[in-house]
């Protein structure tokens, strides 16, 4: 937390009572729970009440006059709240008199005591379909942007699926020593077929003590590696594959994902997060798991390929939203 913000906590602090009951303090509106509310929104209730004289809690909140500082807004539960002194007949000439207050639901027809916006009168379940609904659009773009990606880096000739893995030994007290060798395992993007799968060994010391004893000295494979992939399209899972391949077998290997780079280089982790078009409860993107080894992330590959063919999403110009270029 900055400076200022701290200077603003600490003059909000000195102005509660060093006396006052302890209240819950939230850092923001995210971890309020249901049903507190704040002084204003108590007003806004179709039957408005007062708020109490200690507040049910406290949370951290922007300031809405454009000031870096952050305020500490009081909260309160409206059933411990005593109504207003507003009397029937004033509150129903003021709901008479209101053209930007409503309270139903334009959608599920729910009648919530709090105002709703007459523009777009949403309760709140209704609020967060519309937005669960706008986000499984925008993924559904993203999906279909991926395949044909994915369907484009697969048709690259001589195109090879990499997976790498790294193997190593925890010391006495569980934390990990470096890796000992790694695993290389290829094969073509085309047809699946098997290319590469050795085991490197890491450790370059002729006196070192840990050994991985089925991992072939890097000097005797660098060849074969070499052969096998230099100068390919390489597709793989992430970034950390190139940088494990880098490691065994030291090679001009392809780094970045730029389009004017040869040789090619995609790595689909983000990729398949996209096409899998899974979202959370709260319209996040459910990340995409590894399938575990290259023949199947092949398999898993050649399942996207499949999906561009379907035309169930319309292409969209340019790249969708939360995905970036690479490739």
């Amino acid at each position: 937390m900055t400076s200022t913000a701290n200077t603003a906590r600490s003059a909000a602090l000195q102005q509660v009572s060093a006396d006052a009951p302890h209240v819950a303090e939230y850092e923001g509106w995210w971890q309020v729970p249901d049903g507190l509310l704040t002084k204003a929104q108590l007003a806004d209730l179709e039957f408005p009440r007062r708020p109490t004289e200690t507040p049910a809690g406290r949370v951290w909140s922007e300031d809405f006059r454009g000031r870096p500082d952050r305020l500490l807004v009081d909260l309160y539960r409206p059933e411990a709240c005593l109504p207003t002194g507003a009397s029937a007949a004033q509150l129903q000439a003021a709901a008479a008199r209101s053209t930007t207050r409503s309270y139903q639901c334009a959608v599920c027809g729910c009648r919530p005591e709090r105002t709703l916006d007459s523009s777009n009168p949403l309760c709140q379940v209704c609020s967060h379909i519309q937005r669960l609904q706008r986000q499984q659009n925008k993924a559904r773009q993203a999906q279909r942007f991926a395949a044909d990606r994915l369907a484009e880096a697969m048709t690259w000739p001589g195109a090879v699926v990499l997976h790498t893995t790294e193997k190593g030994q925890l010391t006495s007290s569980g934390r990990p020593r470096p890796p000992l060798s790694a695993r290389i395992s290829a094969v073509a993007a085309a047809d699946g077929r098997k290319l590469l799968d050795v085991t490197v060994s890491l450790v370059t010391s002729p006196r070192a003590r840990l050994r991985d004893p089925d991992a072939t000295p890097a000097a005797e494979i660098t060849d074969k590696v070499i052969a096998v992939l230099g100068g390919k399209p390489l597709i793989c899972w992430a970034h950390n594959d190139i940088a494990t391949l880098s490691r065994a077998v030291p090679y001009d290997w392809p780094a970045t994902e730029h389009h004017t780079q040869r040789p090619r280089l995609v790595t689909i982790e983000t990729w398949s997060t996209a096409w899998r078009a899974q979202l959370t409860a709260k319209g996040g993107p459910i990340p995409a798991r590894h399938p575990g080894t290259a023949d199947r992330l092949w398999l898993h590959l050649t399942r996207i390929v499949a999906s561009a063919d379907l035309g169930d999403v319309e292409r969209t110009a340019g790249y969708p939203e939360g995905i970036e270029p690479s490739g």
